[in-house]
């Protein structure tokens, strides 16, 4: 429980546009369980790797990629690290 309690520590301070926002945990003490609300990734995952073809693909589409969209993801993902190790936070 220590652990969980310190990750949220961790996410209530997290304030960056690429990094899902954690809104509310709700304790129940009843059930032993913490309930985090945090913000929806809509579309969920955003690419997986084929195996078999050796290629990145959108999630449940099977179309190839383009190289802007794998620039956005990169760029937007190295931008949430970024802020991340600036604010102390190792990924």
């Amino acid at each position: 429980m220590d652990d969980a309690l310190s990750e949220i520590a961790i996410m209530k301070k997290l304030n960056h546009p690429n990094i899902i926002c954690l809104y509310e945990v709700i304790n129940d003490p009843e059930v032993d369980k913490l309930y985090l609300v945090m913000e929806l990734a809509e579309g969920g995952q955003l690419i997986e790797w084929n195996e078999d073809l050796q290629i990145f693909e959108k999630v449940n589409t099977n179309v190839f990629i383009d190289e802007m969209f794998i620039k956005k993801v990169i760029r937007d993902s190295l931008k949430a690290i970024n802020y991340l190790h600036k604010n102390g936070i190792i990924h």
